[in-house]
């Protein structure tokens, strides 16, 4: 009887001290560039960094005139982020440096867009 009860007292108190936790959402970017021009100094090769970190980067010009696929696309770089706003950083022709300030939402996807007009 007493180890029945020492038992229940022991799962009752590990019960009351378990916190479930939920995992943070997260929302998607999406990178995308219309920089074709970069063609011209190599293979195509555009590196994202959000902050110091190279999330990635963008092997082909996105040729559209609507926003790219939020899921998959073969022209875009996808990235998973907690909720926040961000700065990201986009590399190519190996100096050319576009900049740009994002938000990303929890359970939503946002865009990011690079034109090439805006590299320098």
């Amino acid at each position: 009887m007493k180890l029945k009860l020492v038992i229940v007292f022991s799962l009752t108190m590990i019960l009351l001290n378990c916190e479930e936790t939920e995992s943070p959402s997260t929302g998607t970017v999406v990178f995308y560039t219309n920089a074709q021009a970069m063609l011209n100094c190599g293979p195509f090769e555009v590196n994202v960094f959000i902050g110091d970190n190279k999330v990635g980067s963008i092997d082909e010009p996105y040729i559209g005139d609507e926003q790219p696929d939020c899921s998959n696309s073969s022209y875009t770089l996808i990235v998973h982020k907690e909720p926040g706003q961000y700065t990201c950083k986009a590399i190519g022709c190996s100096s050319l440096e576009c900049l740009k300030n994002f938000e990303v939402v929890a359970d939503s996807c946002s865009y990011v867009f690079f034109d090439i007009s805006e590299f320098n």
